[in-house]
């Protein structure tokens, strides 16, 4: 299991957020963990809705707009995402979505215990909107934002099936797992990353990104084939992920892409490196059949 994703990291990153943000506070249950976490959200994102109605689910469209704001910021926007997420769906079918999206949640937290409390700590709100083309790329199937931490948007396509949007939450969740690491631990030299000279091969998109990209991208691709191995089991390619062999190559060459920089000690941290190389290990297991 990525390191990353195990509860106890997660708590003790959690932990330490929560009483950075309040050093009276007192922490004793997860309650309260995930208390002190939002807290800290909401005071770091003022702009941003923090969602503490017990249903991780937003369909205000008031409340969307706000959240989809955070989707337009961002120093290395390469993909020139400044403006993703579509206007809100119709009340009938965006509830019909959102209820597709719910079945998927539901049925990948009876999945794994562990996922599932990391996930709850978290996430505190995911909505559902359409995507509408960027200048250079299709609509996107959805995302996250380090400027909206604990916030998932889905687009939910007619076409989507639940492995496709459980996938989907994974890859989403390792997003914001390394957000919340990044601010407990540093992670890249931003100064040097974003220089086009110091851009490598994404696993996801398989495409030259800014290097910030490319190890969310293998950390994503690791965690699905973790997932894969742990509790999801072998199945064909997803909407976004390619069938499992086909991923570990992915990744394997997105880091030997970021591992083969002549600069990558200055590039990423010792702690960044160290997690690069637990994906190595994950993704040079034998496929799964």
């Amino acid at each position: 299991m990525l390191t990353l994703c195990q509860p106890d990291v997660v708590v003790r990153n959690l932990y330490r957020i929560a009483c950075a943000h309040d050093e009276n506070c007192h922490i004793e249950t997860a309650e309260e963990l995930r208390n002190g976490f939002l807290a800290f959200l909401a005071a770091r994102q003022p702009s941003v809705p923090i969602n503490t109605t017990g249903d991780v689910f937003v369909l205000d469209p008031a409340i969307q707009s706000r959240l989809s704001v955070a989707f337009s910021k961002g120093a290395l926007n390469d993909l020139n995402q400044e403006d993703v997420v579509g206007e809100a769906y119709q009340e009938d079918v965006l509830e019909a979505k959102t209820s597709v999206v719910r079945g998927a949640l539901n049925d990948l937290l009876m999945m794994d215990q562990d996922f599932a409390f990391v996930f709850e700590m978290a996430i505190h709100s995911i909505f559902v909107r359409p995507s509408k083309p960027a200048k250079m790329v299709h609509g996107s199937h959805g995302g996250s934002s380090s400027a909206s931490i604990g916030a998932i948007w889905l687009a939910v396509s007619d076409s989507i099936r639940r492995i496709d949007l459980i996938e989907m939450l994974i890859h989403e969740l390792t997003h914001h797992l390394l957000f919340i690491d990044e601010l407990n631990h540093p992670q890249f030299n931003y100064e040097l990353i974003k220089l086009r000279e110091n851009y490598a091969l994404s696993a996801i998109l398989k495409r030259q990104r800014p290097l910030d990209k490319v190890v969310h991208s293998i950390v994503v691709g690791a965690s699905l084939v973790d997932a894969r191995r742990r509790f999801l089991g072998n199945h064909e390619a997803t909407v976004i992920h390619p069938v499992t062999s086909d991923l570990q190559k992915d990744v394997v060459a997105a880091i030997d892409s970021v591992l083969e920089m002549r600069n990558v000690n200055e590039l990423l941290t010792d702690h960044m490196r160290s997690m690069v190389g637990k994906c190595s290990e994950i993704c040079a297991q034998p496929t799964l059949q």
